[in-house]
């Protein structure tokens, strides 16, 4: 609830895997949401750079979600980081099979941020 509306998370699919699967899906949708969501708003151009600066508070509120996740559960962060890449790729992927070129940019950009961050674990 904010602002006198009301939101669903849709879980479809979520407890299907390893728990790491399903905290990175979660966190993964969070953000291919805000870019679609900036995608659909009107900001003459580009969505890619009002996405760009909420990806850091996102991160934070995912960052948040994981940590309370921990005080009831363990995960291995390295595979929670490691799967949501992946789902960072597929989006993409899903992207380029859809032959959606107006969202690749924004696509891209998530997982190019996501990479930046650090948090995948070194070969």
């Amino acid at each position: 609830m904010h602002d006198g509306l009301s939101g669903f998370i849709d879980f479809n699919g979520f407890c299907e895997a390893e728990p790491a699967a399903d905290l990175a899906m979660f966190r993964a949708s969070m953000k291919q949401k805000l870019i679609h969501a900036a995608a659909r708003a009107d900001h003459r151009g580009s969505a890619l750079p009002w996405a760009q600066a909420r990806l850091p508070r996102l991160d934070e509120l995912s960052e948040l979600f994981l940590e309370e996740y921990e005080r009831t559960a363990s995960v291995s962060r390295e595979r929670v980081a490691l799967w949501e890449t992946l789902y960072l790729v597929r989006y993409v992927l899903n992207t380029w099979e859809r032959v959606r070129p107006e969202h690749i940019e924004n696509s891209m950009g998530i997982l190019e941020h996501h990479v930046r961050q650090g948090r995948l674990p070194l070969m």
